[in-house]
């Protein structure tokens, strides 16, 4: 931002300096390299340590008496659509409704909408009722304000799903009690120990 200008301004020169390919290489049952690297079918825009002072920067951004902070993100969004023709993009944030958060939401209106990954705990299950109504009153704030439409909740992913554990069955049997009608998809997130194995084998 510049003083006492009422706009910001990006330069979009920047934004293929962000964007990497990642590459992954093949290897086999011994661990030894099978083929070249390949890459993978998605561009990615990695987070790093500055990120932590990108909130609080993102409230002090008022201009004019308005906080811009909170669309700084679709602003970017919109000029990476000018650039590259994605089927689609997704924005990965932290639990918590920082202003991080609220640019996500902002930024996936009108044509996209929020997927939400709820963990299987009673205190998830609580916090994703929670989102919800945030989420709700985001839609409402941001029609009413702006005419944007908002589509809110696509689905439900659960996270850390462990079918064997017994409470696992038990909270997710409260999902459609408790998240409907929105969907429920059938995909589901494994529990951490099955991520970090997986991780030790190099396999997906």
């Amino acid at each position: 931002r510049k003083p006492n200008e009422p706009e910001t301004e990006f330069d979009a020169d920047l934004i293929p300096r962000c964007i990497i390919r990642p590459k992954y290489t093949i290897v086999n049952t011994k661990g030894k390299i099978t083929a070249s690297e390949e890459e993978f079918g998605f561009d990615l825009i990695p987070a790093n340590i500055t990120l932590a002072d990108y909130d609080h920067h993102l409230s002090q951004l008022i201009i004019s008496g308005k906080n811009y902070g909170v669309y700084m993100l679709t602003e970017i969004i919109n000029r990476i659509k000018e650039l590259y023709d994605y089927d689609y993009i997704i924005i990965d944030v932290l639990p918590g409704l920082n202003m991080i958060a609220y640019n996500a939401l902002a930024a996936c209106a009108p044509d996209g909408g929020v997927v939400a990954v709820i963990n299987l705990d009673p205190s998830a299950i609580i916090g994703g009722q929670n989102l919800f109504k945030t989420i709700a009153e985001i839609q409402e704030l941001l029609w009413n304000k702006n005419h944007i439409k908002h589509n809110g909740i696509l689905g439900v992913l659960k996270n850390e799903y462990n079918p064997r554990l017994k409470t696992s069955q038990e909270i997710e049997s409260q999902f459609e009690e408790k998240f409907g009608p929105a969907k429920i998809f059938n995909t589901s997130i494994p529990t951490k120990a099955s991520c970090d194995k997986a991780h030790s084998k190099k396999r997906a």
